[in-house]
């Protein structure tokens, strides 16, 4: 008997999920997206004696909770004002669609958007009014500076989002409890493309969570509200196109918002930006990113940066394998895996012999040695004094060769002229700070700054740190002054034309008068006649060189250099080398080889004599050798035909 009772019951089970599964979801007459004047929406439903149930207070749609349609008759609502529609499909009071929304956001309203009286004083909502003028005469606010780049909405339960118990007045709660069920929209102009999913929504961050009104958002895409995963091609320059989180990042310790008045006076928008970019140059994967417009409830939030995070699921999609398949660390707290192979690397560089060529090798299979290098070069180049010690994710294979790899986060803290505070006790500027002897540096116990103070010992680890110094500050390379400065150039020109929906939005949050992109101090900041591009950019390489050679034993004897020159007799090319240095010789290959031995320190290449004639595509690398010690590696490519 009871068997037949379970059979009865698994055939109920079966009739109802099947018929759910049939049950469409509501279809929109409108796509989501920016509308000028009012329209007609109509919300309907394909499937046969179904109803439809929608709402336009963001709230979720739910039998009881909204507003309901006729059996098999559609909805037609107009449209007139930002408006947010969520809707569900049902059939026989049994089974519900998905909940769909649907954005639709009008200029006109948010330009005069102001703090509904029922939600809290303490939440900051409104697009300050005497600036929009001032915007519009300074051609900033242009008809189009919405279709500009992508906009995301994002719409919560009112109470879960702005309510006295929700997640943005009691941003300093964080864990499981404190995400909230969510719909993300995507909506892209200039592509006519959008895509809506369900996700969870939390606070996102740690300083800024009590410095800023402008809080950050981590998404989480889960089966408990929707599909597993966002799928989506959100980042032009990205293969990946699948996504299980995502975060909604303001630059708060570079913008207008924080609360300490002397990072607020350095904020350009880009530091971070220019760390990612960098990383990315140096031929290294790095969360790819881009500037949206945020929308909260319908409400415009000013322009964050939506990014990917280098957790599992992010090295899952770019190296391959399962995300089960991954050991994270996220400013020293797993977020994945265990701590068994990253803990063996701190052991390993701590061990006597970490100058020795056997522990070399055992760290070498832990950590990508050429891309820890990397990492570490350019946090140092810029100054991020808000690390080593934190502001990091590092990822490895749970295998015996990890490979663990740093991955740059929140690097915003760099880049400054003048900057009083305790990390930077001696009021140093970007310049003339040498990161590697400020607190933070010296007492990270878990990060970078860590494996670097141990590295150190390894005289083949500092000429390979020697090496990619040198090729990243040469002309074309990644640090040199014009590409480093080019590089942050481009960033400014693409965030500046945002600058003014982000004045008029949180350009007061701070002081009165309010920052504004039109102002003289901006210009201080930013112009090509500014400290930044005439100061830092053209000598922080020469100042790094100084500490490195201080403080790390870097090489004092100064690379080759090379030219070539044409054939008197018209055929082919022929290179000349030479150096600077009071003595040494030069040691050089044409196959591609170090002309000098690991380890052993011996010559392996030609002794230079005298111009040669370059051949086929293979590079020249060329060292200077005196006195039993070597210089940096010089590299001459090849042309590319």
């Amino acid at each position: 008997m009871r068997v037949h009772r379970l059979t009865i019951l698994g055939l109920l089970l079966f009739s109802w999920r099947g018929e759910a599964k049939e049950l469409e979801n509501p279809d929109f007459s409108s796509e989501r997206g920016y509308y000028e004047a009012p329209f007609n929406l109509t919300i309907s439903c394909a499937t046969p004696d179904s109803t439809v149930i929608y709402t336009t207070d963001g709230s979720l749609p739910e039998s009881g909770s909204g507003i309901q349609s006729q059996n098999d008759a559609p909805v037609t609502l107009l449209i007139s004002q930002t408006t947010i529609v969520r809707a569900i499909s049902m059939k026989d009071g049994v089974g519900n669609s998905s909940t769909k929304t649907h954005s639709y956001l009008f200029p006109s309203d948010i330009l005069k958007q102001n703090r509904p009286p029922h939600l809290s004083a303490e939440l900051d909502f409104e697009m300050d009014q005497s600036l929009l003028g001032e915007a519009q005469k300074q051609g900033g606010l242009s008809p189009d500076i919405f279709q500009q780049i992508p906009s995301v909405s994002m719409t919560v339960g009112e109470g879960d989002l702005f309510g006295t118990s929700g997640i943005y007045l009691k941003s300093k709660k964080g864990g499981k409890a404190w995400e909230k069920p969510a719909s993300f929209e995507w909506i892209d102009p200039l592509r006519k493309k959008s895509k809506q999913e369900n996700c969870g929504i939390q606070i996102q961050g740690g300083g800024s969570r009590t410095q800023s009104p402008k809080q950050n958002f981590k998404l989480s895409f889960k089966e408990v509200y929707g599909k597993k995963k966002l799928k989506c091609p959100l980042f032009p320059k990205s293969e990946v196109a699948v996504f299980d989180t995502l975060v909604l990042r303001n630059p708060t310790h570079d913008s207008w918002v924080v609360d300490q008045k002397s990072i607020r006076a350095t904020a350009r928008y880009v530091n971070d930006s220019w760390a990612v970019e960098t990383q990315r140059a140096m031929g290294h994967h790095t969360p790819h990113r881009r500037w949206v417009h945020l929308y909260l409830n319908g409400f415009y939030w000013g322009i964050y940066t939506l990014t990917e995070r280098p957790d599992a699921g992010f090295a899952s999609e770019h190296f391959g394998g399962e995300k089960e398949d991954y050991d994270v660390l996220n400013s020293n707290r797993l977020r994945g895996g265990d701590r068994e192979r990253y803990r063996k690397l701190l052991e390993l560089v701590q061990q006597d012999d970490v100058s020795g060529e056997e522990t070399y090798a055992k760290i070498q299979r832990l950590i990508d040695v050429n891309a820890f290098i990397d990492y570490l070069i350019y946090n140092l180049y810029s100054a991020n004094l808000d690390w080593p010690y934190k502001n990091y994710w590092v990822v490895g294979r749970r295998n015996d060769a990890p490979q663990f790899r740093f991955f740059n986060w929140d690097a915003e803290m760099g880049f400054f002229e003048q900057w009083k505070h305790p990390k930077n006790p001696d009021d140093f500027s970007a310049l003339h700070l040498n990161t590697m002897t400020v607190p933070g540096f010296l007492k990270d116990a878990h990060g970078a700054g860590f494996l670097y103070r141990h590295l150190r010992k390894n005289p083949e680890f500092m000429l390979r740190l020697a090496d990619r110094f040198h090729a990243y500050t040469q002309q074309g390379g990644v640090l040199h002054p014009q590409m480093a400065s080019k590089r942050y150039r481009s960033l400014l020109t693409e965030v500046e034309p945002l600058l003014a929906l982000e004045t008029v939005r949180w350009g007061d949050a701070r002081r009165t008068p309010p920052y504004t992109p039109w102002s003289d101090e901006w210009k201080a900041l930013t112009a090509k006649e500014s400290w930044l591009f005439q100061q830092f950019f053209p000598h922080r390489v020469r100042q790094l060189l100084r500490f490195f050679r201080e403080e790390s034993h870097f090489p004092k004897i100064t690379a080759p250099i090379g030219t070539v020159e044409a054939s008197q007799k018209g055929r082919g090319e022929f290179i000349k080398l030479s150096h600077a240095n009071d003595d040494g010789v030069i040691y050089y290959t044409r196959d591609g080889s170090d002309p000098r031995e690991g380890w052993s320190s011996k010559p392996t290449g030609h002794l230079y004599q005298g111009e040669f004639e370059r051949q086929g595509s293979i590079p020249v690398k060329a060292r200077v050798y005196k006195n039993g010690l070597w210089s940096a590696l010089f590299t001459m490519k090849a042309p590319q035909n």
